[in-house]
């Protein structure tokens, strides 16, 4: 059994269905205790407690992702609030964005607070002037991690990032899957199998790392995984 305060207990409390997702075998047992009878592989025995903390920690805000340059039509949207993509809002009341022709990031990324970490997700259009220009407005001890999604990108039918643009700059490069809802399976070793195919002149160490590490280290549990 594990003991919390009222207010981790209360988290851990709303991220049940998420850690069951994870592998966990996780209970309520009387106030503030959970009962643990399974744990996914990477969690050392007698370490239960502080992995859970570590998601706890992770929990507070101190990561956040960002829809980022996924097409063509969210550039035009973002910068001069024209069609196509303005007709999937409906009837939805839109007259509180008025563009001023600068880009989401240019807004959000200065208003991070240091220390946090900043997923920018799908960058299928994003320049090297875009990537300069992210990491210019950063504020002191920022982390900003590029997550990819290949196969989602192409089931939508919006190309693919330039890969060989991020190894070449090295950029922090993520592999994520996005959803169901736009990916035929959530399998990282799929997004790995359509990037080398794609790019197969990118180094495996360089898309292992974006693969393992580098997404551990965007989450800031670089110390327990990957």
């Amino acid at each position: 059994m594990i003991k919390f305060s009222t207010a981790d207990y209360l988290i851990i409390e709303e991220l049940l269905p998420e850690l069951r997702d994870l592998g966990y075998q996780i209970e309520p047992f009387g106030k503030n205790t959970f009962v643990l009878q399974g744990t996914p592989a990477f969690v050392k025995e007698g370490n239960e407690k502080n992995v859970l903390e570590k998601i706890l920690e992770r929990g507070a805000g101190s990561v956040q992702s960002l829809h980022h340059q996924e097409s063509q039509d969210e550039a035009l949207f973002v910068l001069e609030k024209k069609v196509p993509i303005l007709n999937l809002f409906g009837q939805a009341d839109l007259s509180f964005f008025n563009p001023d022709g600068h880009l989401f990031i240019e807004k959000y990324i200065p208003r991070l607070t240091p220390g946090a970490q900043l997923l920018l997700v799908h960058n299928v259009t994003t320049t090297a002037s875009d990537i300069a220009l992210s990491r210019s407005l950063l504020p002191t001890g920022t982390g900003l991690f590029y997550c990819l999604c290949p196969h989602a990108n192409l089931y939508i039918g919006n190309g693919l990032p330039d890969l060989p643009l991020f190894a070449a700059l090295d950029v922090p490069v993520v592999l994520g899957t996005d959803s169901l809802a736009s990916n035929h399976q959530l399998s990282i070793l799929e997004e790995l199998k359509l990037i080398r195919k794609t790019a197969p002149a990118l180094p495996v160490e360089t898309l292992l790392r974006w693969a393992t590490y580098n997404g551990a280290q965007a989450l800031q549990m670089e110390g327990i995984l990957g």
